[in-house]
């Protein structure tokens, strides 16, 4: 079954983010308002070892209005908002989050485990 595409704004306080993980399916970013830092991590590790990765920053992207960022679903990649206002960005990914069997990483562990499903409930 195809699931819908998500779309949804996601907002940062200053100084929250979140750890890196991937998508398992590609998606696009686009600022809003504020600017967000998003870190691209490469996996040195080739995933045969169960809990493991090695992790290290490819490079980093600022996202402020009308910038964009893109994934593929087996990027990894985490944010941060360094300001001291609330940002804003539009998300569009190909499949809901609650529909994918992504991950979240470690890097200073160098661990890797299956992200909480997203549920949405119905109002």
């Amino acid at each position: 079954m195809t699931r819908p595409l998500l779309v949804e704004v996601i907002a940062w306080l200053p100084g929250r983010g979140v750890k890196p993980h991937d998508h398992q399916t590609w998606g696009i970013v686009v600022g809003l308002d504020g600017e967000e830092t998003n870190i691209n991590w490469l996996r040195r590790d080739d995933g045969s070892k169960p809990g493991f990765a090695d992790l290290t920053i490819g490079h980093e992207v600022n996202v402020g209005p009308g910038d964009t960022a893109v994934f593929m679903p087996n990027d990894i990649h985490s944010v941060r908002n360094d300001g001291e206002t609330t940002t804003l960005s539009l998300h569009v990914y190909r499949k809901s989050l609650a529909h994918t069997d992504r991950s979240e990483f470690d890097p200073d562990q160098k661990t890797v485990k299956p992200c909480p499903k997203r549920e949405r409930k119905a109002a």
